[in-house]
């Protein structure tokens, strides 16, 4: 489980610097209030509507996949913010850690409830 600590931290902090650098690095792009606005909502949006999408993926291919795409997709969009000088290219980094999110947290759920219902010695098979 150290393992699905470890990537579910390194991934979820630069969210809390991101929520205060946004709206700044939005305003440097050109965009407008309500731009910035739709930058947090497309993180949002593409997370419930993806999620039916990667629960098949992870019922098809398995947990361990899809979470280890989680943080390669990340991984992709926090690069793009260094060369991004348009909303739209924001926009569509945004979009890109919805899907990374989507990935990433419903493998995490479902290998914490693979664990959680095996015993403690089993618990390398949550992984598939």
């Amino acid at each position: 489980m150290t393992a699905l600590h470890r990537s579910v931290f390194l991934v979820s902090l630069p969210f809390v610097i991101l929520s205060f650098l946004l709206p700044g690095y939005g305003r440097a792009t050109g965009a407008d209030v309500l731009r910035i606005g739709l930058f947090f909502s497309a993180f949002f949006l593409m997370t419930v509507l993806l999620r039916p999408v990667i629960g098949w993926g992870i019922e098809r291919y398995g947990r361990r996949p899809c979470h280890l795409a989680g943080p390669g997709v990340y991984a992709a969009t926090w690069a793009a913010f260094a060369f991004i000088d348009t909303p739209a290219g924001v926009m569509g980094a945004r979009a890109g850690q919805g899907v990374a999110s989507s990935l990433l947290w419903l493998a995490a759920y479902t290998i914490t409830a693979g664990v959680a219902g095996q015993s403690a010695g089993a618990s390398s098979a949550a992984f598939r």
